[in-house]
């Protein structure tokens, strides 16, 4: 029990001090300094954890280039692995009612990731917009396709939000495919489990159909979508 209360401490003192470190950054517009400060929050909550990540497929990648990546959603724990396993310059799409969570949403709300709100309409719009200013500055994105994170580790459906950015800013898209933090960190549950191997698997980068149509864009998302999947089952 000690031992279960020291870690939770150390979590909350670190997320607490890189949330507010981070939100005075981000609040002054350094948003390359929000990232660097990121990263180090995401190596101290990975090595508070013992997380042993594995990435495999970043070979596939030009670093010259930026993507849309859609990954899979099993746990709170896939930004920092994500941050973390990635290392890219990118800005992650996030729902945000995160912004209510204390602290943490502070660091979220001054960020240079871009909220989504569950409204949609003109709020859905500024979303797309802020992420296609985003990509033309050569940054990369990063959606949870599913929209949120899976009750029990299956795949859900894909909505269309992350596909329709990639065929306004015309970038190629990344399948990412998150293993393992579900046991870390379950859904709905503050259980953690430390030492847990996760992997990260990078697919190579898809371009969009030629002919964007209802079918064709249908088509694409269930190839993207099939390709996470089989790699969830490997």
């Amino acid at each position: 029990m000690f031992s279960y209360i020291y870690t939770l401490s150390k979590l909350g003192i670190i997320t607490t001090f890189y949330s507010l470190y981070s939100s005075f950054k981000g609040r002054n517009g350094n948003s390359d300094l929000y990232l660097q400060t990121a990263y180090k929050w995401a190596e101290k909550v990975i090595k508070i954890l013992k997380i042993k990540i594995t990435v495999n497929g970043k070979e596939l990648l030009n670093k010259n280039s930026n993507y849309v990546y859609i990954s899979n959603h099993l746990s709170l724990i896939d930004i920092p692995v994500l941050t973390f396993g990635l290392n890219d310059n990118f800005r992650i799409i996030y729902k945000k009612e995160l912004e209510k969570i204390p602290l943490f949403g502070l660091g979220m709300k001054y960020s240079p990731f871009i909220p989504v709100s569950r409204e949609g309409g003109a709020e859905a719009k500024k979303t797309l917009s802020s992420a296609i200013e985003a990509m033309k500055e050569n940054k990369s994105i990063l959606v949870f396709a599913e929209g949120t994170r899976s009750k029990d580790g299956t795949l859900g459906e894909f909505k269309r939000g992350a596909f329709l950015l990639a065929e306004k800013a015309e970038k190629q898209v990344v399948p990412v495919t998150i293993k393992g933090t579900n046991l870390v960190l379950p859904k709905g549950k503050f259980n953690y489990k430390k030492g847990v191997n996760v992997e990260i698997i990078i697919s190579a980068p898809m371009d969009l159909p030629e002919i964007k149509n209802k079918k064709t864009m249908a088509d694409f998302i269930q190839e993207v979508r099939d390709k996470i999947y089989q790699n969830t089952i490997k």
